[in-house]
């Protein structure tokens, strides 16, 4: 079964294309201005077990060369970062040389704001941009975005609106970290904000949380206080404050109100349940939360998770980078992929793309076939006319079209005849006019006519000539053709021809002297030279003259 699902997997890549998910097995690397901590986990259970974190010590940076406005570009310029990250990654054999680097907020910028439609998904790589240059003054051109974007249902109004988290960083930021790394003997596969790796490292581990409300993790360090604002599993907002000094904690003011009024505003309603504290000394600073929060407040040990304290939100920082890969959850605010499509987005063009060209290549095929096809019918058509000794002469020079159509001709009047062959009606029609024809009465000549192939009786005539011969008075002869013509009204095929339009006319004539010596001699025309045994000529029409048949 393993070996059919994986085959099953590299059929599906192969079709689809490598999911951008392609390397689980990751280190977590969070750069901050004052700190670095390098991670690396497992997964077991469903949970995360630590394997490593090492902190990497970073001398002191001259911040009078630091610019907030370029996102602190120039501190990757310095080499304070890249020669401490070379000496601790090169003291330690890693399982993997792949890393997931998390920068913190004075690298990259969060914001998250509404758009009142719902805008199609084919439209959001134009249209969040633009909606985000309202609120990030940091020129694009310059930098390199993600952004993540859930729908909602406002409470008191029930409109569909869209949230939007939209990150930005720097290009040189991205361009001079993946060098280092690369000269570290280290590969950057994917960069993204710290605040994002701090709320997956919270959401995957708390196994207290209830349902999918909106909570705001809290993490007290030795100088820093983190507040991730998590709303449906992404981070909406951040908010960093120092409680290093000798104010007392109760004094404290966080500001956390202000924030969640700030996102209670955007999305009508409240969307936090709870404050969650976690980190290092935590108690004296619950009290001061629930105060600043107005929320519930639940303690949560993150050692038990871990299995060392954490003092910094940094340390959770790396472990959340490292575990991204093995997350199915969080959103993926991805600055190397930038711009670009998200995972099914970019899976799915390249499906289409795959598809396209897979119906090209079937086309090109059936083209180079049909080719082929036809060069050998032509050749196998040239070997018969050779060996052909009696070509058909009808069919030369023609094409295949105009040779088919001749067939179809040919096959219609065949069958159209053997209708006629079958049907006989010569025959029948004979043996009536034998059936009625007196003794007297002699048929010299029979003519019948009917369109082919035959349409209806009606298309039918027939025409008689012949001779009386009643031994009587020309009256006589009359009398028995006028007797004859009824007889023949009467059979039913020659009726079904005629009905009663038969008409006949006569034509007395001397009868020429049928003794040998007499057989070639001329008639007599005078009165005297006549017999006794004259004879009237006849002749018997039925049918319409105007027609054209077909004898």
């Amino acid at each position: 079964m393993a070996n059919f699902n994986l085959a099953n997997s590299k059929l599906a890549e192969t079709l689809i294309g490598k999911n951008m998910k392609a390397h689980p097995d990751c280190l977590g690397l969070y750069i901050g201005l004052d700190e670095m901590y390098i991670a690396q986990t497992s997964q077991k259970d469903g949970g995360t077990v630590l394997e490593s974190l090492l902190r990497v010590p970073v001398s002191d940076v001259d911040r009078t060369q630091l610019k907030p406005l370029d996102l602190n570009e120039s501190y990757f310029q310095m080499d304070n970062w890249l020669e401490s990250l070379t000496k601790v990654a090169s003291r330690k054999k890693w399982k993997t040389n792949k890393v997931v680097g998390s920068l913190a907020s004075p690298f990259c910028l969060l914001r998250h704001f509404v758009i009142p439609t719902v805008i199609e998904r084919k439209n959001w790589k134009t249209s969040i941009p633009l909606q985000a240059r309202k609120y990030i003054h940091f020129p694009f051109e310059k930098g390199e975005y993600a952004y993540h974007v859930y729908e909602f249902e406002t409470a008191a109004t029930k409109q569909k609106k869209m949230g939007v988290v939209f990150a930005m960083t720097s290009k040189v930021i991205l361009e001079r970290l993946s060098k280092g790394l690369r000269s570290a003997g280290l590969e950057l596969v994917s960069v993204e904000p710290s605040v994002l790796s701090l709320s997956r490292a919270f959401d995957a581990s708390d196994k207290e949380a209830i349902g999918n409300g909106g909570r705001i993790y809290s993490f007290f360090g030795k100088d820093l206080a983190s507040f991730v604002f998590l709303n449906e599993g992404a981070p909406v907002l951040l908010r960093e404050v120092e409680i290093s000094g000798s104010l007392p904690a109760e004094r404290r003011r966080f500001e956390i109100t202000n924030c969640t009024e700030f996102i209670a505003k955007q999305l009508e309603k409240d969307p936090f349940e709870e404050a969650v504290i976690v980190g290092h000394d935590v108690d004296n600073w619950i009290t001061a939360l629930e105060a600043d929060s107005k929320k519930p407040v639940r303690k949560w040990n993150l050692t038990e998770v871990y299995g060392i304290e954490t003092k910094s939100a940094g340390e959770v920082s790396a472990i959340g980078a490292s575990g991204k890969f093995y997350d199915s959850k969080a959103p993926d605010l991805d600055f190397v992929k930038g711009s670009r499509l998200s995972d099914y987005e970019f899976n799915a063009a390249l499906m289409a793309w795959k598809i396209a060209v897979l119906v090209v290549a079937v086309f090109l095929i059936m083209i180079v076939k049909g080719y082929f096809g036809v060069q050998k019918t032509e050749s196998q058509l040239k070997h018969v006319k050779a060996t052909n000794a009696n070509p058909v002469k009808d069919f030369e020079g023609l094409t295949a079209s105009q040779i088919s159509n001749n067939l179809s001709q040919i096959k219609s009047q065949n069958s159209n005849l053997e209708k006629f062959l079958k049907s006989n009606p010569i025959t029948p029609l004979l043996v009536e006019f034998v059936d009625a024809i007196p003794a007297e009465v002699w048929i010299t000549k029979m003519e019948y006519k009917d369109k082919f192939p035959a349409e209806s009786g009606k298309t039918r005539s027939f025409k008689i000539t012949g001779s009386i011969k009643s031994g009587g008075d020309g009256q006589a002869d009359l009398a028995l053709g006028d007797k004859y013509r009824r007889a023949l009204m009467e059979m039913p095929l020659i009726s079904s021809i005629c009905g009663q339009e038969a008409q006949i006319s006569y034509q007395d004539v001397s009868v020429q002297d049928e003794s040998d010596d007499n057989f070639d001699k001329p008639r007599a025309k005078d009165a005297t030279a006549k017999k006794a045994s004259n004879e009237t000529t006849f002749s018997l029409e039925c049918g319409k003259e105007e027609e054209k048949y077909v004898r």
